[in-house]
Order: structure tokens, then sequence, then C-alpha cells
């Protein structure tokens, strides 16, 4: 223990802010940072002594209980630690299906009093009680809240508009929210319950960051300029135009749920600062002017998508830089040759069969984005790996007859994606990559990195197949296993800890990105 304790006190510092910045449940007392203080008694003062190893405050429904020692008492303990400062708040509740469908169809009942699960015998689960004692005493600290991230279930939300201390007025130091449902499914009603919270929160007077794509989109209150980064949902036609009250983002990303008619009455928005747009489609673009942005990210195949882009690229005049279009279709649709991508630096390639193949032929010309010095190579984790073939992945079951079943254009394109990938030729889109690498790289190419979004046998099979030799020459490999749904660029990080099925987590923890060594 003498050489633990001997550390210099920077260095001691370092080490437990690295170990203690992911914890995945606060009250766990076997981890970190509880667990550091076990170490040797030097160790358990500077513990102690650090209230910032304490201010990051993640709770779970986990029971941690242990020795008649219950979950409140860690917590408060926890809170005392952190001493007066600024906290990061993570809050993660446990789906539980509240009876609400869509509107109309809801338990008015269920929508007032949360509801817990029962045990066999009938007895009542206190689960749900622990959680909502926790919440209230995180509550009673709103003044020293900085970071909120919440994962929870309608009861939750429902009874956050109601209470009086959950008001942005009451939390002088929040600059970032970000909200999201447990469950899978959205229904209007927790949308409408998501829009009471957030227009809530929207007066904390220091809110930059605001993530509430399952609310619906609000005006921004008053004359806040403060709001810079938002993420949000646009259900209708009369919703856009509120998105001129927010003169002051520099990053926007928009889910869409309405009919892609344009009015020939409307004239698009011009948001002079927004540098960074991302939307799951292409039809928003019709409404948007945006003069100074960079970065662009499209997730979604629609027949107009390639007008729309074009259209949205004449009217902004823009210089991009940072172009994701995560859908190898819409990718071999676009003419990248034109003008509007000459200034591209960076570029996402989706591996979606058998479209991708198209894509990286004509990517081959080093005329074709003649800036390009980055390369994102981006697996699609439905489909497994895709550079190789792995015994453990069970393909998707899919049917056949999508387009005859009513599914929307986006969904049944996903889909018969899907269903391509199952067929796709590991050795072809093996050689098809490595061949457009090597004519981008070599011969005075303008490419120097090539971020790999994929898992490690993908690596180890682009490396076989000659990327070994190419990182030998100079090009630098980064395997970002995080990033597979994404393009690493976006501010939005979902909830930061929580691993689920919607969420990554966070995009911008830079040890999580490996840089090969030659």
């Amino acid at each position: 223990m003498t050489t633990f304790a001997a550390l210099p006190i920077d260095i001691l510092l370092y080490i437990f802010e690295l170990v203690s910045r992911r914890p995945e449940n606060s009250l766990n007392v076997a981890h970190e940072p509880w667990s550091l203080g076990r170490v040797c008694r030097e160790w358990r003062a500077t513990l102690l002594s650090t209230s910032a190893l304490w201010s990051t405050v993640i709770v779970t429904e986990e029971a941690m209980a242990r020795g008649g020692i219950t979950n409140t008492d860690i917590l408060k303990e926890y809170l005392a630690r952190s001493q007066s400062h600024a906290l990061h708040i993570g809050l993660h509740e446990t789906d539980r299906p509240s009876g609400a469908g869509s509107e109309g169809e809801h338990d008015p009942v269920e929508d007032i009093e949360p509801t817990y699960e029962k045990d066999k015998q009938g007895q009542e689960n206190d689960t749900g009680e622990i959680f909502h004692a926790h919440l209230l005493l995180l509550l009673a600290e709103c003044h020293r809240w900085k970071i909120c991230e919440m994962l929870a279930n309608r009861p939750t939300y429902i009874e956050l508009s109601r209470t009086t201390t959950f008001d942005g007025r009451n939390y002088p130091l929040l600059e970032e929210f970000y909200l999201k449902t447990s469950g899978q499914s959205m229904w209007a009603a927790d949308i409408r319950v998501h829009s009471k919270v957030v227009k809530r929160m929207m007066t904390a007077p220091r809110l930059r960051s605001l993530d509430a794509r399952d609310a619906y989109l609000l005006l921004c209150p008053g004359n806040n300029t403060t709001i810079t980064h938002l993420g949000t949902r646009v259900c209708n036609f009369d919703e856009i135009s509120k998105l001129q009250s927010y003169q002051s983002l520099t990053e926007l990303h928009i889910i869409c749920d309405w009919p892609y008619r344009l009015s020939p009455a409307f004239k698009p928005i011009t948001l002079p600062n927004v540098r960074k747009l991302s939307s799951g489609n292409s039809p928003v673009l019709q409404y948007l002017i945006l003069p100074n942005l960079t970065t662009l990210t499209l997730r979604e195949f629609e027949r107009c998508a390639p007008h729309n882009l074009m259209k949205f690229l004449d009217h902004s005049q823009c210089r991009l830089d940072v172009l994701s279009l995560l859908s190898a279709k819409l990718l071999a649709s676009v003419d990248l040759t034109s003008h509007h991508f000459r200034s591209v630096h960076r570029l996402s390639v989706p591996m979606g069969y058998p479209h991708v193949l198209e894509c990286l032929s004509y990517l081959e010309d080093k005329e074709t984005l003649p800036n390009l010095g980055i390369v994102s190579i981006m697996s699609n984790p439905k489909t497994g790996p895709v550079f190789h073939t792995s015994p453990n992945f069970i393909q998707p079951d899919l049917p056949d007859d999508l387009e005859e079943q009513g599914f929307g254009e986006a969904y049944t394109e996903e889909r018969l994606a899907l269903m391509a990938q199952r067929d796709a030729d590991p050795k072809l889109l093996r050689g098809s990559t490595m061949n457009f690498l090597k004519k981008r790289f070599r011969g005075g190419g303008s490419l120097k990195l090539v971020r790999l979004c994929c898992d490690v046998g993908d690596l180890h099979a682009l490396l076989d197949a000659g990327l070994r030799e190419l990182k030998s020459e100079g090009l630098l490999v980064m395997l970002d296993q995080l990033n597979s749904n994404h393009d690493g660029w976006m501010w939005w990080r979902g909830p930061y800890w929580f691993t689920h099925d919607n969420y990554l987590p966070s995009l911008s923890m830079k040890s999580e990105e490996i840089i090969l060594p030659s």
C-alpha cells in the first residue's frame, strides 16, 4: 500500500477521475467511487475531501441495499459527500407498461398514479417506490443540477409536470437537459406529457442543450439566447415555423412525424448560426435555409431525397465539411461530383448491401470529393458483421412482401436493406472496400484516416485483406465500436451511461476510440 499512498496528488486525482466518471449506478458501494476508499487510508482521505468525485449521480432501480442500510441511506451519504459541487444527474427507470395507447385509448387513472409491479404473491414490489423516493431527494438539490439525463415512465413525467419545484427557474445552474421515455413505443399521450415537462424546464436561465425528441417542438421562451443545441420532434406543419424562435441554435437534430407536402405559401426558415444538422429524413430540408452549415446527417432514403438535398444546398449555399448519408441507397443516389460537395473532408460510408458496391465504385475516382481526408466505414448493428461471417450472429427473419403490407417508405427501405444484407458476400465487400481505400490513399490521394465503426472481427478481416499494408504506408486507422449508429460528430449522446436498445454510450469519450499503431 506504500506505493499507492506515495502517488502525487495530481496523478491520484487523475486516476480517481478516470475510474469514477462513468458509474453504472452510484448506489452500488462495491464499485467506484466507493471502492477507491478501501485501498488505503490516504486514498480514503483524498476521496472524502474531493467533492467533484461525488458530483455524478446515476440512479437506477437496481436494488443495492445491504445489511440494513437502505438505498435511500446510500444516496443521502453520496449527496453529502458531493458537498456544494454542481451535479450531473442521471435517472434510469425501468419500463413498466402503463396501459397507455394512442390518443383516446389511455386510462386516466394510470396517468395520475405511478404503477408498480406485483410479485407472484400479490405483494407490491417497492422498486418503483424507492425510485420515487430517490427522485424527491434529488429534486431537493435542484439548485445544484448542471446536467440532467432522464429515462423514465409516463407516470413519473406526469408527476414531475405537477411538481412545483420542477420548474426551470429553480435550476440556476442547469445547462443540459435530456429526456426519453423508458418504453419502446411512443404514444400521443407520451408526447403530450414530455412536452409539459420540457416547457417547464425551458425557463432555466443557463439552459443550452435540450434533447426533447419525444416532445412537441415548443416556442423558445421570451428572448432566450442560451439554447444552442436542440433535439426535437416535429409532428405537424404548423410546428416547423417555431424553429424561427431559436436564433442561437448551432446544432439541430429533428425527427419528423407529419406528411411531407409543402404549402406553396410557406417560406423557408433561415437559421444563420446552425452549423450541424441531423434529420431522419430529407423533406424537412425544404423548410430550412442554413447558410453556415458544415455538417449534415440524413438517416433514411426516400425517392425524393436526392432532389430535396440538392435543392436545400442550392438555397443554403453552405460549405459542407462533414457528410453523413447513413443509407447506402441514398449515398448511391446523390451526385457527389456536384460542386456542393467539393469541400467535403469527412464522409460516412454505410455498409448497406448491395448499394454500397455502387458507392465504393464511383468514390474510387479522386475527382469525386477531391478533398476527402477522413472516411467512416459504418456497419449496421442490425445485420451484425459485414466483412466476415460470425457463427454466433442470428440473421434477422424478415418477410419478403414488406412493400405490400402498407409500411411507410423509409421503414420498408430499411427492412429491404436488411434482407439484402443477409445475402451479402463478405469477401466481395472486403475487396470493394479495400480497392476504394487504396485508390484514395495511394498516388498522392487526400485520404489520411479511416474510422472503422464495426466489431473487432471486421477489423481483422480488413487488416488481412490489405488494410495492414496501408497502415504500414502511413494511413491512420481508428476502431470506434461505440458509433455504429452515428458518425461521432453529434452533440447528442443519449443518456451517457445507460445501455439501452436505442442508445449508445457517450460519443465524446476519446478513451473508447483506439488508434491502431502501425
